[in-house]
Formats: structure tokens, sequence, C-alpha cells
């Protein structure tokens, strides 16, 4: 039953592939702000330039601080995504359609095989596991948000590859240390991915005493944190030279609006001196308020969920 759930998770995933590129082969627009952000980075590496942009977007946060002219470093979202779409531009050009197929690829094949193996691995059953990813591939906004050029869908990828990797090296702990590359590439792919590597070390905590062999599972979990680190000690060299920060990111003054104002308000109105948004900002017009909007967004998303 495994090998022939694989199989149509493959042949079904090929084939909702194909009616994705055919959807958005001729979508000449690349998206908005964010979804350009992937994508200038992409070319921007294909020319030598590094992780930088060539447009005006959040930059406005830092420009200035360190960086007054229209190219500059990016500093909003992490680089994953944008190495992705780099191989699709080489062969394609800088094509809209190019930089939304790792997103195609990974919703119609990646996502759903590690759903499959995850719930197979949860559940002991293949069925389970079939039916978990055959709802990925069914799901009608996971449909429609794998036609973007974003890196959502390679987030929950990335994200769902960690879980079963930990779960298997909690058997057979030399995986740990290929969790801990697929942890690392969680954070590159979105910026929480790095609130969740606590969350694997406090598992393994917690189901460490029904392990066998517990001196070498402590030792292949630790060169798994310590690969981690190894991973993504570059972005955090890069962000300290260019941002003081190794974690820097210009959604740390969003949060100081997002949810909480207008979009436009926050996003595009001039601050100066240095006066940046902050997370305390939210509380300008009294906790009943934060409370009133917080309670507003979470019904909408709990509506949405279902």
């Amino acid at each position: 039953m495994s090998r022939w759930a694989l199989i149509i998770l493959a042949v079904l995933g090929t084939i909702l592939f194909g009616v994705k590129l055919w959807i958005v082969y001729p979508v000449k627009w690349i998206g908005h702000a964010d979804a350009a952000d992937y994508a200038e980075m992409a070319d921007s590496l294909i020319h030598g330039k590094g992780l930088s942009v060539e447009y005006i977007g959040y930059c406005y946060f830092i420009s200035l601080r360190k960086y007054p002219q229209i190219t500059h470093p990016d500093a909003h979202y992490p680089p994953l995504y944008s190495f992705l779409i780099v191989p699709f531009f080489l062969i394609f050009g800088k094509q809209a359609f190019a930089a939304k197929i790792p997103s195609l690829l990974i919703s119609s094949l990646g996502l759903p095989i590690v759903t499959y193996l995850l719930a197979r691995k949860l559940t002991k059953s293949a069925l389970v596991g079939l039916a978990a990813g055959l709802t990925i591939l069914a799901v009608p906004k996971m449909f429609r948000h794998s036609l973007y050029c974003l890196s959502d869908v390679l987030y929950a990828f990335m994200v769902a590859t960690t879980i079963f990797l930990l779960l298997r090296g909690l058997e057979k702990p030399r995986w740990f240390p290929i969790m801990g590359i697929s942890a690392a590439l969680s954070y590159l792919a979105k910026g929480s991915g790095l609130l969740l590597i606590p969350s694997y070390l406090l598992t393994y905590l917690i189901l460490r005493p029904t392990l066998k062999d517990r001196p070498y599972a402590d030792r292949m979990f630790a060169a798994g944190m310590l690969t981690t680190l190894l991973v993504l000690t570059p972005w955090f060299v890069r962000n300290t030279i260019h941002f003081g920060n190794p974690i820097f990111s210009t959604q740390s003054y969003a949060a100081g609006y997002i949810g909480y104002q207008d979009w436009e308000v926050g996003t595009y109105s001039l601050y100066k001196d240095g006066n940046l948004p902050n997370i305390t900002w939210k509380f300008k017009r009294g906790l009943s308020f934060v409370a009133r909007k917080t309670f507003e967004f979470y019904k909408r998303y709990l509506w949405w969920s279902f």
C-alpha cells in the first residue's frame, strides 16, 4: 500500500503541476511587493549583486540610517525561496511564471508527499497518509496560494519535513543532523521558523526518557542543533554586517502597526529622524483597543480555517 500511495500522489501531483503551470504561464504579473522581493533577490544573485533589491519597498525603514540609495541589501525576507527561483530564471529568463515554479512544484509534489510520510509515521497507516496527502492536493485555499511567488507553501513544506525528521530521529538518531539542516531551512524560508527551533529541543527533552540509547541520541541531537547553527551562520553574519543584528528584519518594525491600523497608512507613512515603528506602537490607543482588534483577527482567522 505504501508504494502505491506514493505512486498515486506522484501521478496526481504531476498532473496538478501541469494544470497550475497552464494557469500561471500567461500571467505576466509577478505579484505584489512581497512576491517582487523574492524575484528581485533571485535576479540580483544571478547578476552578482548578492541578496539585494532595486526598488523601494520596506527599505524606507532603514534607508535614512545606512542605505539612502534605491539599490540596497534586502532587509525584509529570508532568501531560501529566492535561491530556488534562480535555476528557473537561468532556464526561462526573468519571467513571472518562472518565479512561481518552485511553489508549484512544492505544492504539487513535495508537500503532499511529506504530509503523507508524516501522517503515516504518526498513525502507522498508509491509508491515513494517503488521505492526508490527497487533502493537500485538493484543498482550494492551498491550490490558490500555491500559484503565487511567495514562500508560504515552501515554509509549510520545510516545517513538515523537520517534524518528520525529528520523529525519525527519535527512532534512529542519525537522522538528527539532517533534521538540523531542515530546521535551518525553515527559518531561511520564513522568519517565524526561528521560533520553532526551541520547540524541537523541548520535544526532544520531553521524549528523551523513552529513548533506548540516550547518550548516543543526545550526541546526535546536539549535532543536529549545531548543524542548524552552521547552516544559519552565513545569514547571521550577513545581517550583522549590514544591519548590526543577526536576525534583523524590517518586519520587526511592521509589527508595530500590522492589524491595528490601515495597512497603507502604516506601510507608506514617512518615518523621519529614526522614529521607526515598534511593537509598542499598537498600544497607543489603549489595551482595550488592542484586545478588540486581536479578538476580531482570531475570530476572522478561525472562520477562514473552516
